[in-house]
């Protein structure tokens, strides 16, 4: 049942927490999960090594299925969240990690989709700051140019997704003059991308 599921997660959460691979913050809103990486990789790892599951799957295999599971589970949640209302404690990190955890789990239309998109974009600047924000975009673009091997056909996708960037930092060309510096600073971090 969905209240048995729910146990489950939370029984998963807290057992992670002791081990010292999730740790909550308690925010004002809201609370903040820190995701220890390293440490949570290096835990699955062993723990399939000693349970003999690595013998079908090479280790690559093993963390591109991790960050691919954690990204389709985000994103459903997500959904989920959206439709009932309910807070998503995971935004603020997803906001910032979200497309590095669908690249290394090689998600790459799914990358497009979320990098074109101008809620998930516009969270990032509510979230982060416009320049703050245009850099870990420019930043998620170049990575999956990277990973796509800089095609004729990926850089005209990037190119789309500057384009849509620019114009939603363009819109704060009136705003005060502390936000239209920053977004002057935002567009500068666009431009020295295109010159690349």
């Amino acid at each position: 049942s969905e209240n048995q599921l729910k146990k489950r997660v939370r029984f998963v959460s807290e057992a992670l927490v002791s081990l010292g691979l999730l740790s909550v913050t308690p925010g004002d809103d809201q609370s903040y999960v820190e995701i220890h990486h390293q440490m949570q990789k290096d835990y699955a790892l062993s723990i399939l090594k000693e349970m003999e599951f690595m013998g079908e799957y090479s280790q690559e295999e093993t963390v591109q299925s991790w960050h691919e599971a954690y990204a389709t589970a985000y994103l459903t949640k997500k959904v989920d969240c959206d439709r009932n209302g309910v807070p998503d404690i995971l935004k603020g990190y997803s906001l910032k990690s979200l497309v590095s955890h669908m690249l290394k789990g090689k998600m790459w239309s799914k990358v497009v989709v979320l990098l074109k998109d101008e809620r998930f974009l516009q969270d990032r600047f509510d979230f982060m700051g416009l320049e703050e924000a245009t850099r870990a975009h420019v930043n998620d673009c170049r990575r999956f140019q990277h990973f796509m091997n800089n095609t004729d056909n990926v850089i005209l996708t990037t190119l789309g997704i500057y384009r849509k960037m620019g114009a939603i930092l363009r819109s704060h060309e009136d705003d005060e003059e502390e936000k239209c510096l920053e977004a002057a600073k935002a567009l500068n971090c666009i431009a020295l991308a295109l010159a690349e």
